[in-house]
């Protein structure tokens, strides 16, 4: 995936979860949560993450914390992604 077309993201995920979900993102951790059905034990929610972004119609390859629950994602930009992952701020 070429970084020119492409944007960072920190997440965290919450491996052996009922269901895969997108949270939202989390002030406190300062990262975006996904919840992943697969459990974190030999690269399983790496995949099953991938897996899940990819049926969001959202390409993203894993650059740090393939080992950890925060990861840093290169997310390649479309509509899609940054509707995701960019914030909607509102006029007051």
């Amino acid at each position: 995936m070429e970084q020119t077309n492409s944007f960072k993201i920190k997440i965290f995920i919450k491996p052996h979860s009922q269901k895969n979900e997108f949270i939202g993102y989390d002030i406190e951790k300062g990262a975006f949560v996904i919840k992943i059905k697969a459990p974190a034990f030999e690269g399983k929610a790496n995949t099953e993450l991938l897996k899940f972004l990819k049926e969001l119609d959202i390409n993203a390859e894993i650059l740090q914390g393939k080992t950890s629950h925060f990861k840093v994602l290169l997310v390649e930009n479309t509509r899609k992604a940054v509707s995701l992952f960019v914030p909607k701020f509102s006029n007051p």
